[in-house]
């Protein structure tokens, strides 16, 4: 098999959300660098990027190995969205210069149909809520941005909740709204201080992300 090249690439034209990497014996499918299996090189990973597969053979390639290395080969997709399934097209040529024999360049092509089982994604934490500060008996009104946490997943949506860093409840004198993501409130005299606030979003299927931000009330007067 020295010489021979095999192409790995989604039917129709590659796409990056494709990816492919190693299990069991086969190494790590590092562009560039040696293929190997059972730690035995047998050729290099000539490029592994943008949803395409080269990998090229060298002498120590027998078809044993061959077969071994190419039933090794991991597929995932990167997609939020990901389809029900694709099909990857693989090329296998045995790339000859004359050194195989005449006749010239020989190849064999096939595919194979991945059905893609979607993963949830707890939502995604954007932008960073500034650190507050308000003054006692002064009225106060903040609402989150509405990019402050985004959902990944397509049809997917969350809740937020909001509570004290050590999972207290806010105090009686600040208020959340989670429909419009709004704090309010007037603390008095006694609420002088710093609270860590943290904020909590939850998906449909129960994964959460939560950031905190610092709220001070100072003394006014």
């Amino acid at each position: 098999y020295a010489g021979a090249i095999v192409t790995l690439a989604r039917a129709g034209a590659a796409s990056p959300q494709d990816h492919f990497s190693h299990t069991g014996d086969l190494g790590p499918l590092t562009e560039g660098q040696a293929l190997t299996f059972d730690n035995l090189t047998i050729g290099t990973v000539t490029t592994n990027n943008a949803g395409t597969l080269v990998l090229s053979f060298d002498a120590n390639a027998s078809q044993l190995l061959v077969r071994d290395a190419l039933r090794a080969i991991a597929y995932s997709n990167s997609s939020d969205a990901p389809p029900g399934s694709v099909q990857i097209d693989w090329i296998f040529s045995d790339d000859n210069a004359g050194n195989q024999g005449t006749g010239g360049v020989l190849a064999a092509t096939g595919s194979s149909t991945i059905a893609i089982t979607p993963t949830n994604d707890a939502p995604h934490l954007q932008n960073l809520v500034p650190e507050l500060t308000i003054g006692q008996q002064v009225p106060f009104s903040y609402t989150l941005p509405a990019d402050t946490f985004v959902e990944l997943d397509a049809g997917d949506s969350f809740s937020l909740t909001a509570g004290l860093d050590n999972s207290s409840p806010l105090p009686g004198w600040l208020n959340f709204n989670p429909a419009t993501g709004e704090f309010s409130g007037t603390p008095g005299s006694a609420d002088i201080g710093g609270l860590v606030v943290r904020l909590t979003a939850t998906d449909t299927a129960g994964a959460a992300t939560h950031t905190t931000f610092v709220l001070s009330v100072t003394d006014s007067n």
